[in-house]
C-alpha cells in the first residue's frame, strides 16, 4: 500500500510540474522525475483534485457566513486557478482568435475581449456556485487536464512528453470514467452534458490535429477551450 501511495503521489508531481505553472518545492518536484504508466491517468486525477480543493473552502464560507460569500470565494479561487495553471496562455489564445472575428476595427477588441471573457468566467462561476452545481467545477479542471493529455499522447512529440504504451492509455480511461462517475454522483446534470461536450471537442481537435499536426500551442488552446465549453455546460444546467 505504501508503495502504491508513493507511485501515484510521485505521478501526480510529475502532471504538476509538467501542467501547472505554479511551481512545487525542489525536492517534491525532483522526487517525481521519472515517469510511469501511471502519468497521464494522473493528469485527470490532478485535474479533479485541483478542482475539488476550490470547492471545499467555498462551502465551508457559505456555511459560516452566507452563500454570496461562498459564490464570491468559489468564483475567486477557481479563477485563480483555471488562470495561473497556465499563466493564462489558452485564456490569451482565445481572446486573440476572438478579437479577429469582433467588427470595427477602430475599437481595441485586444483589451476588450480578455477583460469580458475575465468577467464572464467570474460570473458562471459565481452563478454555478449559487445554482447548488458546485461540484461540476472538479470535472471542468479534470476535462481541461484530460483534454491537454490526450492531445499531447496523439501529437506524435519526439522525445514523447507523456508515456505512450497501451497501459498508461488504459488507466488514463479508467481514470476518466471512475472521475466521470463521481461527479455524476454529486452534479447530474451537468455531468452529463460536460461529458458529451468533452467527447464532442475531443474528437473535433483530434481529427484536426491527424489533418495538420498537434502543436503545443494547440494542446494549450484545446484545453482552455474545453474549459469554457464545460462550464457553459454548467450554465446549461442552470
Amino acid at each position: 500500500m505504501k508503495d502504491w501511495c508513493e507511485a501515484w503521489l510521485a505521478a501526480l508531481t510529475r502532471a504538476w510540474t509538467k501542467q501547472m505553472d505554479i511551481p512545487l518545492p525542489e525536492r517534491w518536484s525532483a522526487a517525481g522525475r521519472r515517469g510511469d504508466v501511471r502519468e497521464a491517468a494522473a493528469f485527470p486525477v490532478l485535474g479533479w483534485l485541483c478542482g475539488a480543493a476550490a470547492v471545499i473552502p467555498a462551502i465551508l464560507t457559505a456555511m459560516v457566513f452566507n452563500r454570496f460569500a461562498g459564490a464570491f470565494v468559489y468564483a475567486l479561487t477557481a479563477w485563480i486557478l483555471l488562470t495561473l495553471r497556465d499563466s493564462g496562455r489558452s485564456d490569451g489564445m482565445i481572446a486573440a482568435l476572438s478579437a479577429e472575428f469582433m467588427p470595427g476595427e477602430s475599437l481595441p477588441w485586444n483589451v476588450i475581449v480578455p477583460v469580458a471573457l475575465m468577467i464572464g468566467r467570474f460570473a458562471l462561476l459565481m452563478l454555478m456556485f449559487q445554482s447548488g452545481n458546485a461540484w461540476h467545477l472538479p470535472l471542468v479542471c479534470a476535462g481541461i487536464f484530460t483534454m491537454e493529455a490526450l492531445l499531447t499522447l496523439d501529437g506524435g512529440f519526439d522525445p514523447p512528453l507523456l508515456n505512450d504504451s497501451r497501459e498508461a492509455r488504459a488507466r488514463l480511461g479508467i481514470a476518466v470514467a471512475v472521475l466521470t462517475l463521481i461527479s455524476f454522483l454529486l452534479c447530474r446534470v451537468p455531468t452529463a452534458l460536460g461529458a458529451a461536450a468533452f467527447a464532442v471537442l475531443w474528437l473535433s481537435f483530434q481529427r484536426r490535429g491527424e489533418r495538420d499536426g498537434i502543436t503545443l500551442a494547440q494542446v494549450s488552446l484545446a484545453g482552455g477551450v474545453a474549459g469554457w465549453v464545460l462550464l457553459l455546460a454548467g450554465l446549461l444546467a442552470l
